[in-house]
């Protein structure tokens, strides 16, 4: 699935039609706007307008590359196969989302020079694979990165897919083998009427059965997966329970399957990415060092402190 964001520049020329309306419109003041200042409003108001436009003409000629591309290429026993030859030039392309100034961003780094080929394997990217990105929430304790990829790529330098200098770049995320494992394999709490219970097998993934008894007035009972590194706080829901039953579950950071990705230069971020690759969320290679993880049983409880059981989580 490849999609176009437009609304940033849908909002670049919302603002700069209300600049425009302030200026040629009739509407009295206190003190009155002085001549200059509409003249200037008006000027910035188009520019805008004008500039917003240029960029969208532009991103949608990309996003049509992209498309263009996306569906003439196959792909066959974890090979990519290009309509023709391609001019690509191999590296490691880092994209990132950040609490400081700069919300999202993406550098390319060379790594060897350019080639001309037909078709790659998984084989040909070469390179570190680190991820962390996809979760269902994000607490900042302090300015950093929140989410980032570092992935193998290359870049299709060929004139006819780039767009004023912006590329599209192709990567990989294929399915790495991360043993899993956990200090303790059963968590268990309890009100004294409500109880929860889950007993968690380790492995490749971890799986497991979650069980609810309800008998009290507890919401229900949730299994999180938390990592916490040293600026940021995540957490996503492994599986949840309101009545009582039991689910089985099955938890893991990487994708089954190798994964071959298009992504373009003007614009893309680590979460676009993760929910076309459809698993979160992902955490591979030394994205684990940053941080400690835990897997924790909650008992929600309504207008008290909810009742938590937890084991550390470790990667081999």
């Amino acid at each position: 699935n490849i999609t176009l964001e437009r609304k940033p520049f849908i909002l670049a020329i919302l603002i700069g039609l209300l600049f425009v309306i302030i200026a040629v419109s009739k509407i009295k003041t206190q003190p009155p706007m002085p001549i200059y200042l509409r003249v200037a409003t008006f000027l910035v108001g188009m520019v805008g307008i004008i500039l917003s436009l240029w960029r969208l003409t532009h991103d949608v000629k990309l996003y049509r590359n992209v498309l263009r591309l996306y569906k003439e290429i196959r792909v066959e026993n974890d090979k990519i196969i290009f309509p023709k030859e391609l001019k690509l030039k191999p590296g490691t392309l880092k994209c990132w989302y950040s609490s400081g100034d700069v919300s999202y961003g993406h550098t390319f780094k060379e790594s060897g020079d350019a080639i001309k080929v037909r078709e790659l394997s998984i084989e040909d990217f070469k390179g570190n694979i680190n991820v962390l990105a996809g979760f269902d929430s994000r607490i900042a304790i302090g300015e950093g990165l929140m989410e980032w990829m570092e992935l193998p790529a290359y870049e299709i330098i060929d004139e006819e897919y780039k767009v004023l200098g912006y590329s599209i770049y192709l990567t990989v995320l294929p399915p790495v083998k991360q043993y899993v494992t956990v200090s303790k394999s059963t968590l268990f709490v309890t009100n004294g009427k409500d109880t929860g219970f889950v007993e968690i097998k380790s492995g490749e993934y971890l799986e497991g059965v979650l069980s609810f008894q309800k008998k009290g007035k507890a919401r229900g009972v949730r299994l999180e997966f938390v990592f916490k590194t040293l600026t940021v706080s995540y957490k996503s829901v492994i599986a949840r329970l309101n009545n009582s039953g039991s689910t089985r579950f099955r938890f893991k950071t990487t994708p089954d399957e190798t994964i071959f990705i298009l992504v373009a230069g003007l614009f893309f971020s680590t979460s676009r990415i993760v929910r076309e690759v459809g698993v979160h969320p992902i955490i591979i290679g030394d994205a684990w060092k940053k941080g400690r993880a835990k897997i924790k049983l909650v008992l929600d409880l309504p207008r008290a402190v909810d009742l938590v059981d937890e084991t550390n989580v470790f990667v081999n």
